[in-house]
């Protein structure tokens, strides 16, 4: 009985190496890419339910001017950052898949009253 290291195997230790060589430190940033299984099945574009949801919350948001334009400086300043992109009009690659996004709204806050994730 005691402590001692746990065995590895050649899984993840090539996983660990993979990992290693992807970590990048860019404009005082680290990025580091998804870990991606090697046979995974195909993800769907998702592109119809983003789209929906989008023009769902633009609907609600648009009884809210103030609340909508909110959100739209959100948006911008996660694009400006890099947080999010734009979305081009042709997918490009061979994995595309869209994440839908909504509106938190807290008016009961005293700073932010709503988010956009």
């Amino acid at each position: 009985m005691g402590i001692k290291d746990s065995e590895t195997n050649e899984e993840e230790t090539a996983i660990l190496e993979k990992f290693k060589q992807n970590v990048k430190f860019k404009d005082n940033r680290y990025y580091v890419s998804w870990p991606e299984k090697e046979v995974h099945d195909k993800l769907p574009t998702n592109a119809a339910l983003a789209l929906g949801r989008l023009n769902s919350n633009f609907k609600r948001l648009s009884n809210d001017p103030k609340l909508l334009n909110d959100c739209g400086k959100i948006v911008e300043d996660q694009v400006k950052r890099g947080t999010v992109e734009v979305a081009p009009d042709i997918p490009e690659g061979d994995i595309v898949h869209y994440l839908s996004s909504h509106a938190v709204v807290t008016p009961q806050k005293t700073t932010t009253k709503g988010e956009f994730c």
